[in-house]
């Protein structure tokens, strides 16, 4: 792959939640078709959801990254609109002699062999790492809940896009990141190479991470439900995202569930301030209900709320049957630092 460049980094994420935008915008449809649906929707209650993934870079069979660049793949790097206002290009080369520096860019070193597929091709002489392989890039520089984050936005339903967010298939899957990883501990093992920087760390977010949020909020309320209490979390089970549950003869997909103790949490957003949305809800709290489920709702000041955050997890761990565990002061203190990342931004204001 001489002359080419590799995205890194950030730049990476960018071009990643570019790509996803892109699909969002190739799936629409139009609001006047009569058999119109948003995307969410198809995405939760089809079981073969068709789509237009055309946006979507193919990956390569290539087991390592670019040995050093030329000025014309830096700037078709640069050129990608993604980049247009940035204030450097992130690229990636595998070894410290294909280092050349050139105006814009920031450039990082990755040696170690690759699983097949890590790499994309975005355009002729430009390639992005894969999703899994983005994640583990980003392992090196985030913090443990931040990368946890983007774990989750690159396996859930939505993906940032201005100041809110777009609905879009997942990237990729926490089975397919941690197969990811066991492969590059192998290729490493194999190589007589350490790990690279990182891997443990996504690990250990794996540990942490959710799959299938269709939302920002979704993700922060299964967040800050589930992580360790190490971390300020309150350490209770992982529910499963999105989860179609039978229930009255019939289904319904629950935002936050733990089937095996059957119990559910509603997310209720803004969105859910529209008439037929509240009907629809109605009716799948009473067949949920009806199945023998407890059936919880939270909202955005039941999350923002400390106190408010504090009585909804109390009420899920007698539902769960877990033991509340009184909150030490060493836990507010890890409990604050965690809310502060998790409830930054908060997209929009249907979230």
């Amino acid at each position: 792959m001489e002359g080419s460049a590799c995205l890194s980094g950030m730049s990476a994420v960018a071009y990643w939640r570019e790509v996803r935008s892109h699909v969002s915008r190739d799936n629409a449809m139009d609001p006047d078709d009569p058999a119109f649906k948003p995307l969410l929707v198809r995405l939760l209650s089809e079981d073969f959801c068709v789509l237009d993934l055309t946006a979507m870079p193919r990956r390569l069979s290539d087991s390592s990254v670019p040995c050093s660049m030329d000025l014309a793949s830096v700037r078709k790097a640069r050129s990608l609109s993604t980049f247009s206002d940035a204030e450097f290009v992130e690229l990636l080369v595998d070894r410290p002699q294909g280092r050349r520096y050139f105006g814009g860019t920031s450039l990082r070193v990755f040696s170690l062999q690759l699983p097949q597929d890590s790499l994309c091709l975005v355009d002729s002489g430009l390639l992005a790492p894969s999703p899994e392989m983005t994640l583990l890039l980003a392992a090196a520089w985030l913090d443990a809940v931040s990368l946890a984050q983007l774990v989750c936005e690159f396996c859930g339903l939505y993906s940032p896009e201005g100041c809110g967010f777009v609905n879009v298939p997942p990237l990729t899957s926490l089975r397919a990141v941690e197969s990811f990883a066991e492969e590059v501990t192998a290729l490493a093992t194999a190589a007589g190479r350490r790990a690279p920087n990182g891997l443990g760390a996504l690990r250990e977010a794996l540990d942490e991470s959710v799959e299938r949020g269709a939302s920002p909020a979704e993700t922060a309320c299964a967040l800050l439900l589930s992580i360790s209490r190490r971390r300020g979390g309150y350490g209770l089970p992982k529910p499963e995202m999105n989860l179609d549950v039978k229930a009255d003869g019939g289904s319904c997909v629950c935002d936050l569930v733990w089937p095996g103790e059957r119990v559910a949490l509603e997310y209720q957003s803004g969105i859910h301030e529209r008439v037929a949305r509240q009907s629809a809800d109605r009716a799948k709290l009473n067949s949920l209900q009806a199945a023998g489920f407890t059936v919880l709702q939270a909202g955005k000041e039941d999350l923002k709320q400390l106190r408010r955050a504090d009585e909804l997890a109390a009420i899920l761990c007698q539902a769960l049957g877990v033991t509340p565990l009184r909150p030490s002061e060493s836990f507010r203190r890890r409990q604050i630092d965690l809310r502060k990342v998790l409830l930054a931004g908060w997209w929009g204001e249907g979230v």
